[in-house]
């Protein structure tokens, strides 16, 4: 937990929030609590000495009621996402995985963690190393387009967003992302490309 100081209105009023870290089936997700209400006791120099309006204890069980309502609501958007969120370390190891893995690639999560993203899951691992590239340009990537290969062999194409995870110091251990299965997609952009060149190969 982090605790965020804002000064705000006057000399004497300080605002704070709590940071809370709270992992879901292996993925971290982040909480923010209401704002409490600190006040300033005095200022001499560089030093502040500040003391908390204490909470209640039916403020405390409310609070708690309302992180654990948050916790369901963001189970239930990563549970039952068609999408698939993962996480892997800098090697391209999958450390986190949606359960709509299996649905997309065939895999079940504890088949997918420990693999190998270059290896296993890209058609042309090429691709992989200019997804890389573009991450390490602007630190994320937005609608990577690739093609990717399920458990059965078959192909097919994704769109990926995708940035840094970083630890608290600010070093660079991983990469999260979103990853949507756009097959259909290309298939009807594919269709439409020769419906075009039909056309105008019957008209010149």
């Amino acid at each position: 937990m982090t605790w965020h100081l804002k000064k705000v209105l006057s000399s004497n009023l300080f605002l704070y929030r709590t940071r809370f870290t709270i992992r879901l089936s292996g993925c971290d997700m982040q909480l923010i609590s209401q704002p409490v209400v600190l006040y300033l006791l005095y200022e001499i120099g560089s030093k502040v000495e500040l003391m908390a309006k204490q909470p209640t204890y039916d403020q405390l069980l409310i609070e708690i009621d309302e992180l654990n309502e948050s916790i369901k609501h963001y189970r239930t958007l990563v549970e039952n996402s068609p999408d698939m969120l993962y996480r892997t370390d800098l090697q391209g190891r999958v450390s986190y995985v949606s359960p709509s893995t299996s649905q997309m690639t065939g895999y079940t999560t504890e088949e997918a963690i420990g693999m190998n993203l270059a290896e296993d899951g890209y058609l042309f691992p090429e691709e992989r190393v200019i997804f890389l590239s573009k991450l390490q340009e602007a630190g994320r990537v937005t609608n990577f387009e690739a093609r990717l290969k399920r458990k059965d062999g078959s192909i097919f194409w994704a769109s990926t967003n995708a940035h840094f995870i970083k630890d608290q110091t600010g070093n660079v251990i991983g990469v999260e992302g979103v990853t949507r299965d756009i097959t259909e997609l290309k298939t009807a952009e594919e269709a439409l490309r020769k419906s075009e060149e039909r056309f105008r190969m019957a008209f010149h």
